[in-house]
Formats: structure tokens, sequence, C-alpha cells
């Protein structure tokens, strides 16, 4: 089946209200058999006029009824109807209708219509004097699919179930056709596209056309191109059948020459046979429902009005459209480019309908100027701008999963009501002292000192601005609803100032944290917790020129790199670890590990492993619960073996939820360790042996006093003890004349 227009039944009303006079209502109404040819039986809206001939159409749910005055005798009246029709509206192949009009309007007489600006799925021919021709057939050109013995000079007659009942005068005529005969028995369609005209016999001239732009007669260079667009035929919200002419470009060029089109005003507006279509003359083109290029080209070229585009502008694979630097182009649908377009350096894009997609691909990801107003856009990829992007008030645009990119000259302008969700990116070069804004994006970082190094400033850095969402603490910490990743070239050894800025309403992203007294900056690696606190704002402030904006500043970051943001003093975000280290000490390893604050911690266990992924516990040191003071740690492994061991922290949190730092790894030098190796120590109940070799042994401890407290006998080369009923002190093991010490808790 052929797509629908969906985006179409969407806003079928408003159209109806800019479009048509009078009720649409009035337009879904049954046409007896016996009833008048034209006036009130239609309904209002719904009669047309063309060189003298009178057309008038409307339907309900079982028939579509068409009315005819003005026609001659000889006069063929023809119908085309394309009754499912594609978003392009020449796509497809044949199983979609044919493209190509009848070969013949009447036996044996004249010549048809080699193309038809839409794939029909239906075709009508009817005269007074000649059989009537009804084609369905959906390959190829339209041929005589049946005839009828009965003819107009008959009351009445028939092709199947379709009605002809003529006037009692040979120029009026009426026709009544099933929908099921149109749509091949699925019954009154959702929306249909159409175009007629009266031909007299033998000639290829025309009059009466509908629309009537088209030209005549169908000869070289003039193929219809002109039809109407009925996108929804719902009683009570139908389109009324003559208030849509829409276009379809449907030859090229002669020898390939270029096609001026001058100005128009049309409903859709379609190339997809190839042409290319210029715009040398300062004609204004107003397209009220879609723009598609599937297959050709459009190019601005000279002219400076503006393209106004009321639903979607579609670029498709094998299009191109080439923007101009004054004409401007408005586009109230979906923006999606999937061939080629090119904008020029100072061409102004502006999308201003409500809910709109933005998708460009390949090299049609950079746009010079760009204007959001009203309503909600969602980019579908990355997007660049080279000049100017401006959200103006009611404005969002969602970036999702993807960025929005500022080039080097670019601007961004945000309203007090319009707003970038998402990721904004920026770049600049930090090599001089000074202040540098990030093509005003909200973050601005100045350089105190004059260095005599490169390395003594940032050099080229990228910053992205994250908005919309929130950085997740334990518990309910949580930060501000902005943060900012720098990626400086060199991070350590600065003097920045790092200026903040954050919304307080119309998109307030202090989250809850509405107390400036309470506000301290965080930063991470990875943009995940633990965040370790920089400190209370050096100062803060309220933007002059954009009301809901305010700031704050931390002065002299002596590192620029990571993820910043802003949380809440009286409930801060988990820390970072400081450091964690280990050296050699004689037979021992020290372990040393700091903290810059404290967030609910119980404590850290300390393991270590030999590289066989098992990690046995050496000790517990408690934590100091929540803290935003810097606080050190220390553990000596009096027992380590020889060779390599690796240490690492297991930190956990009072509602038992655990971290673990990165590995340290210490190489023990052989002789320098001591023969039997003991973990963890101190224990509080089981005592892990090893560094034996293979065979019967037998372990023995002993207290200070000397006297043996406990033995174990093993056959392996490691063993585990329960000290769990020693009381707690300082004991000895033996095992085969090897001795070490441990204590009990």
């Amino acid at each position: 089946m052929k797509h629908l227009y969906l985006t179409r039944k969407v806003l079928s009303a408003l159209f109806l209200l800019v479009l048509a006079v009078g009720s649409a209502k009035a337009q879904h109404a049954t046409v007896s058999n016996e009833g008048p040819f034209d006036g009130a039986a239609y309904g209002q809206n719904n009669s047309y006029s063309s060189n003298g001939v009178n057309w008038y159409m409307t339907w309900d749910d079982t028939n579509l009824y068409i009315g005819v005055t003005g026609a001659t005798d000889l006069d063929s009246v023809v119908v085309y109807i394309d009754a499912d029709p594609l978003e392009l509206v020449t796509s497809g192949g044949n199983g979609y209708g044919s493209t190509r009009g009848f070969g013949k309007f009447d036996t044996n007489r004249g010549n048809g219509m080699s193309v038809l600006p839409f794939r029909a799925d239906y075709a009508l021919a009817f005269n007074r004097n000649q059989n009537a021709l009804v084609n369905t057939a959906a390959s190829g050109a339209y041929a005589i699919a049946s005839q009828s013995t009965n003819s107009f000079v008959q009351q009445n007659g028939s092709i199947g179930n379709t009605r002809f009942y003529p006037a009692q005068g040979a120029s009026s005529r009426k026709i009544i056709i099933p929908w099921n005969n149109i749509t091949r028995g699925t019954g009154r369609p959702d929306a249909f596209n159409w175009l007629g005209f009266v031909r007299a016999a033998g000639s290829n001239a025309t009059r009466g056309m509908a629309p009537i732009n088209n030209t005549s007669p169908f000869t070289g260079n003039n193929p219809t191109a002109y039809y109407f667009t009925i996108s929804d035929t719902n009683n009570g919200t139908s389109t009324p059948p003559f208030s849509r002419a829409s276009y379809t470009q449907v030859r090229t060029g002669a020898n390939g020459a270029d096609i001026s089109l001058g100005s128009f005003d049309v409903y859709d507006f379609t190339v997809n046979n190839g042409a290319t279509i210029i715009r040398d003359e300062n004609a204004s083109w107003i397209v009220r429902g879609s723009l598609r290029i599937g297959n050709g080209t459009v190019r601005t070229s000279n002219s400076t009005n503006s393209i106004i585009v009321n639903e979607d502008f579609r670029i498709y694979s094998n299009g191109s459209f080439t923007l101009n630097n004054t004409a401007p182009l408005s586009v109230g649908g979906n923006f999606i480019i999937e061939g080629g377009f090119v904008a020029g350096n100072t061409a102004s894009i502006t999308l201003n309908g409500g809910e709109q997609n933005i998708q460009t691909t390949g090299n049609s990801t950079t746009f010079s100027s760009l204007r959001l107003t009203s309503g909600r856009k969602t980019l579908l990829n990355d997007l660049t701008i080279s000049d100017q992007i401006t959200v103006t008030e009611g404005a969002r645009l969602i970036t999702g999963n993807h960025r929005l990119i500022l080039g080097p000259a670019a601007r961004l302008s945000e309203a007090n009501n319009g707003y970038i969700s998402g990721t904004v990116e920026s770049k600049a070069t930090l090599s001089a002292p000074g202040s540098y804004d990030f093509n005003n994006i909200g973050l601005t970082l100045a350089i105190n000192r004059n260095g005599s190094q490169t390395t003594d400033y940032p050099g080229s850095t990228t910053v992205r601005r994250l908005t919309g969402t929130a950085v997740l603490g334990q518990g309910t910490s949580q930060s501000i609803k902005r943060q900012y990743q720098i990626i400086p070239t060199n991070s350590t050894g600065q003097s920045v100032n790092l200026t903040f800025e954050y919304r307080v309403n119309n998109e307030d992203e202090r989250n809850g944290i509405n107390n400036v007294s309470r506000l301290r900056f965080f930063r991470s690696i990875d943009n995940t917790t633990p965040f370790q606190p920089l400190g209370a704002p050096s100062t803060i402030g309220s933007s002059p020129s954009v009301v809901p904006v305010r700031y704050a500043t931390l002065n002299n970051l002596s590192v620029v790199n990571g993820y910043f943001t802003i949380g809440d003093n009286n409930n801060p975000l988990p820390v970072e670890l400081v450091a964690f280290t280990g050296q050699l000490e004689g037979s021992a390893v020290r372990l040393d590990w700091a903290t810059a604050s404290e967030k609910n911690n119980k404590g850290f266990e300390v393991q270590r492993s030999t590289g066989d992924d098992q990690w046995f516990p050496l000790g517990f040191v408690d934590g100091h619960g929540s803290t935003s003071q810097r606080n050190a740690y220390t553990l000596v492994d009096a027992n380590a073996p020889e060779g390599k061991a690796y240490y690492r922290l297991r930190q956990i949190d009072n509602d038992g939820s655990e971290n673990f730092s990165p590995v340290v790894t210490i190489a023990v030098p052989a002789g320098n360790a001591p023969a039997l190796v003991l973990s963890p120590v101190p224990t509080p109940d089981v005592l892990n042996i090893s560094g034996l070799g293979s065979g019967a042994h037998v372990a023995e401890v002993y207290d200070m006093m000397g006297k043996r407290v406990l033995t174990h006998s093993f056959n392996d080369q490691t063993t585990s003890v329960s000290v769990a009923n020693l009381p707690s002190g300082l004991y000895v093991v033996q095992v085969q004349g090897k001795k070490s010490k441990f204590v009990k808790q």
C-alpha cells in the first residue's frame, strides 16, 4: 500500500481554516441518482469553474460523486484518481499505479496524454456519443479496460457499478463511482489526489482543466503538472476537493537546460524526474504543504525572495537543494536531508512549526544561520552552525544523543524562554591571557597569568555544555541540571578562573538548590560519581542581559580538564579518591590513600592478590562518615609475598553499597619477603596461611608468653585457620620452623 499523508491528517483542520471558506462539513454529502447535477446537492465549497466548465465533487462513505456542466456532445470528460498517495507522488513501481494516461480518450480518435503528475490508481473517460472507458490497471499505460454499449444518448448508463447520468441537455453530466471500484475493495480512502479536464474528440486541445493551472494542449513540453490534493476525507474534517492545488515537475529541460518556474503558490511541491529548477527572478515560492525532491536539483540562484514551506522539507538521497545567501527559507514541518543540501555563508533557515525533527546527513550537516521559533525541535544527528543560532521565546531544541556544534565564528542566542536541552559543543584556543566565552554557551574561562611556556596555557580546548539532566549521587544528593565538560590540550599547571552560568526559571536548572549560599563546585574525570568538591564560588551574580541566567565563578583553578558542575553543600555529591599508592618498606608494603571528602563512608577493606584473581582481605580501616575535609589513611602489609603483589581498596558505605579503587602493583624482591605469609592482618576470626611447599604441615599458634594456644594440621600449600575463639592480642604462627606474627582483633 502507498503511504498516506500522515502529517496532513494532523494539520488538515488548520489548513481548512486558511484555504477554504465556509463549513467543511457540507462536502461529505450524498448525491441522489435523480438529483440535480450541480449546486447545493454537492455542498458548500465543492464547485470549481474553469474556461466555461463547472466541476462539482463530493463523497460519502460509499461513493465519490462528480458533476460537470459546460461539456459539448463530443467532449470527453476525463478524470484521474490517486486513491492511495505515495509521499513522492511519482514514485513506486507499477504496482502503485501508472504515471501515464489513457492512450486514447475516444474509440480510435486522437492522441492521449503521456504523463501524469502522480501515480493514478483509477482513470475514467466518457462522452455523450462515444463509449465510456474505465481503467483500474496498475501496470503500464492506461488502456481500454471495458466498454459499454450504453452511451449518453440514453438517459443513463453504467460500467460495472459506476453510473453515468446525463442531464436534459448534453452539457451536464453526473458520475457516481463506488469507492470500492477505485480502491479495489477497500472502501473510502483516507486521502486521494485527482485531476480532470474536458477534451474535444480527435484533438489534443483541452479546456475546463481542474486544476486550471495545467496547460493545453498536452503535447511536447506541456504535460499536466498540477493536481488537487485531498488530505482528509472524513466527514466534518474533509479537505474541500478544489482547495489544494499541488505541483509535480514532470519533465526535464530541453537538452538538459535548467527550468525556471517563476513565482508559485501550491500545496505540495515535488521534483522526482532529474530536472534542475532555478530561481533567477525575484519570485516568491509558497508551499502550503510539503516540498520534496526525490530525484532532481533546486537552486535558488540569484533570487532574494523567501521560500516558505508550511509542512515538511525533505531532500531524498538522489535530490539536492542549494540555498543562496539572500533567499531565506522557513519550514513548518520536519527538516529531513538525505541528499545534498548547501546553504550559503549567510543563508538563513527558520524552523517555525510545533513538533519538528531535524535530520541532516553527509556533507549537509552545516548551516550558516538557524532560527528556531516556538515549539519543540529534535536533532536526529549532529548539526554544525557556522554563524548564528537563535532560540526565540517558547522554542526548545532537544539534542538527545547528538550534538549541536558551534563553529569558530558562531554565536548562540537563547531567549528568556528559549532553550537548548542536551549537548552544545564549542572549541577555542586558549594560548594567551584573556577571557574566552566559547561562543556564548554559558561557560567562560579567564587566563590569569602571562606564561612563558606553551604548557602554561590550556591550548586548543573543547567545551561541551550538558543540560537537562543532573548527576545523581548516593541517597538524595544530585547536581543542578547543567554540567560542562572541558577537554584542554594541557590540563595541569594552569591558573584559570571558571565562570559557570545556569538558568533559574523558564527551564529552572537549579534542581531544588535555590539557596546560593549552599552552592559548591564539583569536578569529575568521567562525569560519574564520585565527584571531587572544589569549594564555594568566589563570586555569584545575575546576567545583565538574559533575565533567567545566573552565574558562579571559581578562581585560580590549576586543573581544568574533566566535568564541572554545581551541587549542594548540605547534601554533597560523593567524592572521588584523591590518591592510592603503595611502597616497599623492608619486608613490608606500606599503602597510603586519601579522600577529598566523604559521604556516608563506613570505611575501607584493603585487599591483596597474587595475580590469580583471588582477593584476600588484609584489614579494615574505618572511614569518617560524611565530611567535607580531606582525610589520609595508611595500612601496612607486614606479610607481603615474594614476587608481585596486587592491592585494592573496597570502599563500603553505611548502606552496604561498595566501590573498588584502581589496583596498585608492588614487586617484592626475592629474600625480602617472610617465609610464612599471613592474611588478613589484623583478623577478627579467620587467618589465611600461605608461602609453603607441598606436603603435610602442622601450624602452631603461640601467644606472647610462649604458650601454644592452637594446633592445625593440613596437606596443602595454603590453609585457613579459625582464630575466632582466641583473645585479642599479638600471636606467632610457626610452621616447620618458619614463623610470622599476626594480630587478633
